[in-house]
């Protein structure tokens, strides 16, 4: 996987703190090769929390509140064989329903 590339998709489930997955569109889906449509994204550059304390509980209801349901667009920083991809989302966009990674 060439680590430029990014994917868009809706979001189905916020995992944790830093972590959902996505059903991702048809064409990033065709791009990308993938037969299963759903991939799990661990965000970058962020710190992964205990979901079982109480600052990971916080950090997943504040994702889902900022995530779920919203349609994504990630740019790809490495694929992670055992978790999906490694990947950053701006933020800042999702407001006008679509994030973009800048």
């Amino acid at each position: 996987m060439n680590k430029d590339k990014s994917f868009r998709g809706k979001v189905t489930t916020v995992l944790d703190g830093n972590t959902f997955q996505l059903r991702l569109g048809k064409e990033s889906a065709r791009e990308m090769k993938i037969l299963d449509q759903i991939v799990t994204v661990q965000l970058a550059d962020s710190h992964h929390l205990d979901a079982n304390s109480l600052s990971g509980m916080i950090a997943k209801l504040e994702l889902e509140k900022r995530l779920a349901g919203q349609r994504v667009h990630c740019q790809i920083v490495q694929e992670d064989l055992n978790r999906g991809f490694i990947a950053t989302v701006d933020f800042n966009k999702l407001d006008k329903g679509f994030a973009i990674y800048d």
